[in-house]
């Protein structure tokens, strides 16, 4: 066994370039091997729900702010009530009340 690793030294001292890392069985043998298995698939997905738990509150001041600007896009036929409330729920989450007060503005109504 001694001549066997004072061979894969000297093997792999002179021929290391051919060789590449590969070592004798016997050297392979003494290398420790861990057995705890580690859990390497990806995570699930999230749900809805968890993802719009994530994501805060849309501030209120924020919505008093833009309402006018989202009720004259709606108005003007630039952009729906749901094309609102979809773009809006990728910063914040908005109350029901709120996205009620957006579906109840009309295409061609004057602001009131």
């Amino acid at each position: 066994m001694l001549e066997w690793r004072a061979f894969g030294f000297a093997a792999r001292k002179a021929y290391a370039d051919r060789l590449k890392g590969i070592s004798l069985a016997e050297e392979a043998m003494d290398i420790p091997v861990s057995r705890q298995e580690k859990d390497i698939s990806p995570p699930a997905p999230k749900t809805e729900k968890e993802l719009a738990a994530d994501k805060p509150d849309y501030p209120a001041a924020l919505y008093k702010q833009n309402f006018s600007r989202w009720a004259n896009a709606i108005q003007a036929g630039r952009k729906t009530a749901e094309q609102i409330i979809s773009t809006v729920e990728t910063k914040g989450v908005l109350s029901e009340a709120q996205k009620v007060a957006i579906r109840n503005v009309k295409p061609g109504e004057d602001e009131q």
